[in-house]
């Protein structure tokens, strides 16, 4: 068995709570590693990953928002009388009847 499958079967066996503990732990271990990776950076490059923090940042801002936003939904009989079909409708066209 791999190590990913181990843990993985570990993980599926724990209780909420302690799993929801473990994701906050791993997140916690990723955040050094990035900050490393950061410092290692050219000033120019850091600036860059600043820009594209934001603009993720306020992608996931603008998310959110459009999930605020209520559904609007269609009432029926708002159109009523403004369609008129005429009592023909059903009746072959005169165009066509070269064709039947």
């Amino acid at each position: 068995m791999t190590i990913d499958a181990e843990i993985l079967q570990t993980i599926t066996q724990m209780p909420e709570p302690l799993k929801r503990e473990l994701l906050h732990y791993a997140k916690y271990l990723i955040q050094p590693v990035i900050l490393k990776k950061l410092g290692s950076l050219p000033e120019l490059l850091q600036l860059k990953v600043l820009h594209y923090i934001d603009s993720l940042i306020e992608e996931q801002n603008k998310a959110s928002e459009q999930e605020n936003v209520p559904k609007k939904y269609r009432v029926a009989g708002t159109m009523k009388g403004m369609i008129i079909m005429s009592d023909d409708f059903d009746e072959p066209l005169e165009d066509l009847k070269d064709y039947m």
